[in-house]
């Protein structure tokens, strides 16, 4: 359970940073917060998937929603930073 919600917290850290609208100067890029994201997704999914069993169903349904979330967040961010460096290369 303790490696579950480090796991969800690391998650969950990286979102923030990725999603919040205000991006710092000097800050990670963004196309590296990105795959950052991914990399906790992962292995976020990769520690639940084979010991899900062990929770209760609740439980189960939760992370699992908090999985498809996540999952949909990194998609949607992967796709606006490659809008966002296709603008920039055009110079528009």
């Amino acid at each position: 359970m303790k490696e579950l919600y480090q796991r969800s917290v690391d998650l969950d850290e990286s979102l923030h940073s990725t999603l919040r609208p205000f991006q710092a100067v000097g800050e990670v890029p963004l196309s590296e917060k990105v795959n950052e994201l991914g990399g906790r997704f992962n292995r976020l999914r990769e520690y639940y998937m084979p010991n899900k069993i062990y929770f209760d169903e609740s439980l189960q349904n939760s992370v699992a929603c908090g999985i498809r979330y996540a999952q949909f967040c990194h998609k949607a961010t992967q796709f606006l930073v490659s809008v966002m460096v296709g603008v920039s290369a055009a110079g528009v």
